[in-house]
């Protein structure tokens, strides 16, 4: 399983994506000040946006988490099902008549 959290697509996702991740218990934990998160977040999405939307103009204009994960999924894909393969002709290599045992 792969897992990770993305990231804005777009230099206009920045604040919004950067409100989502602050609105997330984990991420700032206020315990019984709960209802403060949301004013909280708000503000710090709003002055974060623009210096994180800077470095994302720097890199592409948008994260590039979700292409580099697909790549990996990709490649994990091929190296497990190598492995696999690898395995069951192994097996079976070894229920062919005048095979080895095993």
């Amino acid at each position: 399983m792969l897992f990770q959290l993305g990231g804005p697509d777009s230099l206009e996702a920045v604040e919004p994506f950067l409100l989502n991740l602050f609105l997330d218990p984990d991420i700032i934990p206020l315990g019984p000040f709960g209802l403060l998160r949301r004013p909280i977040a708000k503000l710090i999405s709003s002055r974060r946006s623009i210096p994180v939307a800077g470095r994302y103009a720097e890199i592409g204009r948008r994260s590039p988490i979700g292409m580099l994960t697909e790549r990996q999924r990709l490649r994990l894909v091929e190296a497990v099902s190598a492995l696999f393969l690898r395995h069951y002709a192994e097996q079976l290599e070894g229920m062919a008549p005048g095979g080895r045992s095993g």
